[in-house]
């Protein structure tokens, strides 16, 4: 009886990524699988195999599948650009990847814009929520949001500045002036 525990020297190691390119927001993630060898092409089933990336965050180490594959989740930045990833096993044995971070447009029909308190007496706030959205639904961070109200007069407006991580962004207005705004 022969058991095959996979136990050989790592001599090879490759990724597999689903995508070469990924949306630059906060709630861009996409599964990795690294597959370690032995010299001979056969699978190493027990190695341990760090990660490290340049941008954005890594499971490490990585998970062993206990067939010579290794899974990790990638979480994205909001920032445009090049990511590097780079996987080494217990012997020194590395590879290295690259996914490609992509800005990804906004979506009138897919975002959305809530008001509280619609009806405010003069001075009252008023609270609105803007969420942006990809076409296929990703929440979009890190983008730019600005409130104009008009008329203005009397108006002081608390902006936001960019999306969080779940494309959200809080402005409240007051107004001084009656009247509809």
């Amino acid at each position: 009886i022969t058991a095959d525990l996979g136990e050989s020297a790592t001599a090879k190691v490759e990724f597999s990524v689903p995508e070469s390119t990924l949306a630059a927001s906060l709630a861009s993630t996409t599964d990795i699988t690294i597959t370690v060898t032995d010299v001979d092409g056969n699978s190493v089933k027990r190695e341990t195999v760090d990660l490290t990336v340049d941008q954005g965050t890594i499971q490490t180490p990585a998970v062993n599948n206990g067939d010579g594959t290794y899974s990790a989740t990638y979480a994205a930045i909001d920032t445009v650009g090049e990511v590097q990833i780079l996987a080494v096993t217990s012997n020194g044995t590395f590879a290295t990847t690259t996914i490609q971070l992509v800005e990804v447009l906004v979506s009138a029909e897919g975002s959305t814009v809530e008001i509280s308190n619609a009806n405010p007496k003069t001075g009252g706030q008023v609270s609105i929520v803007i969420t942006l959205r990809s076409e296929n639904g990703l929440a979009l961070s890190g983008k730019p949001v600005s409130l104009v109200v008009a008329p203005s007069d009397g108006i002081i407006i608390n902006q936001p500045t960019t999306t969080d991580a779940k494309g959200k962004a809080i402005a409240t207005f007051t107004s001084d002036v009656s009247g509809m705004k």
